[in-house]
């Protein structure tokens, strides 16, 4: 994917190399700590990204994996977060 590209699908309307090398440092951070499909806090998440814009990073992950979210409490607005593999049909399966 080219830098313009990403940039603009993060919304971004320029990227310098180093910011893009940064971004997807962040992005393998929080893949590393999610993928064994566990709940996982936000504030671990943030954490793990070594960025303020850790759930952002996470988002990305979408593009893959289900990122499924889970309230933890009704009284507060703690969330928690999982990735699942996403399911391909087999005409993903061979492109």
């Amino acid at each position: 994917m080219s830098l313009d590209t990403y940039a603009a699908k993060l919304g971004f309307t320029t990227l310098n190399e180093s910011d893009y090398d940064d971004l997807k440092r962040s992005t393998k951070r929080v893949y590393y700590l999610m993928k064994d499909g566990e709940w996982h806090h936000a504030q671990s998440i943030i954490t793990a990204s070594e960025t303020r814009e850790g759930l952002r990073r996470m988002r990305e992950l979408r593009e893959h994996y289900t990122i499924e979210s889970h309230r933890c409490s009704s009284h507060n607005r703690d969330w928690k977060y999982r990735l699942v593999p996403r399911k391909l049909n087999q005409s993903e399966l061979f492109q």
